[in-house]
């Protein structure tokens, strides 16, 4: 993916983004927009398996996309035209080039060609969701929710990162990260993505209450989902395109834990998987069994109240 930056000068640059970049007016950015409408931390563009993905990261004047402000993570496509500040940024379709019929048949080989450069870890994966976003949705005007899921998002790339995780991917106003087990230490990775969990609740209970706007008596709730095991780590894709990604039950564990929040009255709930690992370091309160979708025995489950933690 090739951007096309221009500036309110009138400067026209590229830039090949690799992984994540971000975008904002501070000299530490990868792509530094000297506007002064562009917030120091503007926006990021994550790079998921499923494509790119810009996220405003609760910038004062907004991020657009083709017109539209963005709220949640919103794909990319080649010919996009995003505004930040006075600055337009053009995501550059591919370049036309001239194919032969066998040249087109060569790419079409190169496409199809499955690599493998997988290896199976033992993974922790945390997956957050904000809850009620429909009804928050309805009471904010457009441009103040931007705010508050932009500066949400911001916070939980701040804490995954500062307690050793990796944000696999964001989904609608859910995130997915991951922490893989070190060989003679597989407890410390889990304590990480644990007290991630904690984080991510104690912060979603106040950073509301900083913006001026916040309707009264609103709360902004958030459901976290952990599970431990095994995953298949590492590069899937073609030839053509590779994606750094993490598969397997594992991660279709976590997903089903997540949602069991809005039923259990914890906002944490975690596998048996999990607390093993931290027995003793945090109050997990046994939940008995649970059925979870697409697994024919029980999971077994705990819940966690971030109050009981010092």
């Amino acid at each position: 993916m090739k951007l096309v930056v221009s500036t309110p000068e009138g400067n026209v640059s590229a830039v090949q983004p690799d992984g994540t970049i971000t975008l904002g007016r501070a000299a530490e950015n990868n792509l530094t927009l000297p506007d002064p409408r562009v917030s120091r931390r503007h926006a990021v563009i994550h790079v998921q398996p499923d494509g790119p993905f810009l996220i405003d990261l609760g910038s004062a004047n907004g991020t657009y996309v083709n017109g539209v402000r963005v709220v949640l993570p919103t794909r990319l496509h080649g010919g996009d035209v995003m505004i930040l500040g006075s600055t337009t940024v053009t995501v550059a379709a591919e370049e036309d080039i001239q194919v032969t019929e066998r040249g087109l048949a060569a790419r079409r080989r190169e496409e199809t060609m499955t690599v493998i450069s997988l290896e199976k870890r033992e993974i922790s994966v945390l997956v957050a969701d904000v809850r009620g976003y429909t009804s928050l949705s309805e009471r904010l005007p457009v441009e103040q929710l931007s705010q508050v899921m932009g500066s949400w998002f911001r916070r939980v790339g701040v804490l995954v990162q500062r307690h050793n995780g990796l944000v696999d991917k964001f989904m609608g106003d859910g995130v997915m990260a991951l922490w893989v087990a070190q060989a003679g230490d597989p407890g410390r990775s889990v304590e990480d993505a644990v007290d991630t969990a904690l984080d991510l609740y104690r912060e979603s209970t106040v950073f509301p209450q900083q913006l001026r706007f916040w309707p009264k008596g609103e709360q902004f709730r958030v459901g976290i989902g952990l599970n431990t095991g095994a995953a298949i780590l590492g590069t899937l894709g073609t030839q053509a395109r590779r994606d750094y990604t993490a598969t397997g039950d594992t991660v279709n564990i976590a997903f089903r834990l997540e949602p069991l929040t809005k039923t259990l009255a914890y906002p944490i709930v975690a596998s048996e998987e999990t607390v093993r690992h931290v027995r003793g370091r945090y109050p997990f309160e046994p939940l008995g069994p649970v059925g979870v979708k697409g697994k024919a025995q029980p999971v077994t489950v705990y819940g966690l109240d971030p109050g009981r933690v010092q």
